[in-house]
Parts: C-alpha cells; sequence; structure tokens
C-alpha cells in the first residue's frame, strides 16, 4: 500500500482538468488513476515485469459505483467512461463480489482489512492502533461516491466497505490491482 489522494481538490462542479471534464472524483480524470499508470507503474516494475502487465478495460459505469443497495440513480451522476489501464484501484462492486471471496459491502469483512506497509505510513496513510484492528489501514476505490461530487468510495480499516471519503484526502491507502500474463 502506498498513500495518495484521490484528487488535490474538493471541488462541488463539474470542471476541465486533466484532459477532460468532470467532477473530482470522476475516476478517468483523476490524480491517483494518473498516479498509477505513470509513475507508480514506471518505478515500481522492471521493464521485464511491465511486459508482463496486461492493458485491461476498467468498467467505470454506474454499476461499478454502486453498492448491493443496487442505487444506480445516485450513482448515475458520477459514473464515468471506462478506461484502459495496465493498474487500476478495485471498484465498490467489486470488493463486495461474493464469487471473488468478498462480503457484503454492509459487513466487516476480513478479507478486505489490509495492512499498512512501514513506506505508506511515513507517506501518511492511516493506520489504525490497538486491539483487533491494528496495523490496518483505509485505502481508496475508483468508485465515486454517489451521495457527493467530491467524495470517492474507500474500504474502512476494519473492512467495511461502505466508506465515502473527501477527494483531497492524503490518509487513503492505495491497493493498485493488475493483470499479469503468465504464458
Amino acid at each position: 500500500m502506498d498513500s495518495q489522494e484521490y484528487y488535490s481538490e474538493d471541488r462541488n462542479d463539474s470542471f476541465s482538468h486533466n484532459g477532460g471534464t468532470g467532477y473530482t472524483n470522476n475516476y478517468a480524470l483523476s490524480n491517483i488513476r494518473k498516479w498509477l499508470n505513470d509513475t507508480f507503474y514506471n518505478t515500481a516494475f522492471t521493464s521485464l515485469q511491465q511486459a508482463l502487465i496486461q492493458t485491461v478495460t476498467v468498467d467505470n459505469s454506474a454499476n461499478s459505483t454502486t453498492d448491493t443497495e443496487n442505487n444506480l440513480t445516485m450513482a448515475t451522476s458520477y459514473a464515468c467512461s471506462n478506461t484502459n489501464d495496465k493498474v487500476w484501484l478495485l471498484s465498490e462492486y467489486e470488493v463486495t463480489k461474493s464469487d471473488w471471496g468478498f462480503a457484503s459491502y454492509s459487513t466487516f469483512d476480513t478479507a478486505r482489512r489490509k495492512t499498512t506497509s512501514d513506506y505508506a505510513r511515513c507517506q501518511g496513510v492511516y493506520t489504525y492502533s490497538g486491539g483487533t484492528y491494528d496495523g490496518k489501514g483505509a485505502w481508496w476505490l475508483r468508485s465515486p461516491y454517489c451521495y457527493l461530487s467530491h467524495h470517492a468510495w474507500g474500504v474502512d480499516y476494519d473492512g467495511y466497505s461502505d466508506d465515502g471519503s473527501i477527494v483531497r484526502n492524503t490518509s487513503g491507502g492505495v491497493a493498485p490491482a493488475l493483470v499479469i500474463r503468465l504464458s
């Protein structure tokens, strides 16, 4: 895990940024997506490793932004176009799929709990201290929070995925997803 902001501002309006127009919780235009596919990709992986990482079409539709309450009306307001990425964040929908090994969004799921690294803590990621969740941190999802244009979904330190955080928050961890071609 690393610590990054989703976007550097928390504006409530749609505006031009990062090559398009949208809200600050628009994943296609987000700083975190740009960081994952540029800085992180080019720093964390050797050229041999990069050759194995596949480009994937990432679903950023309303279906990926909602949760098991299926609130598509609210989610549609902030959904964005699909992206083609080497590295991406998981969506609210993906981290609540039982066939992927996760529990519903309103469950304190141990499969969603992430332990923060020394590096991430030095970068400012929030880390819970004490008790059952000692060393666990919150982490970003790519899904825009369907209730506020300057919030994005995340998973809290306790594995609860119903967590919306302001996009300029730098204490959110980053748990990248990617597909590797082995043959």
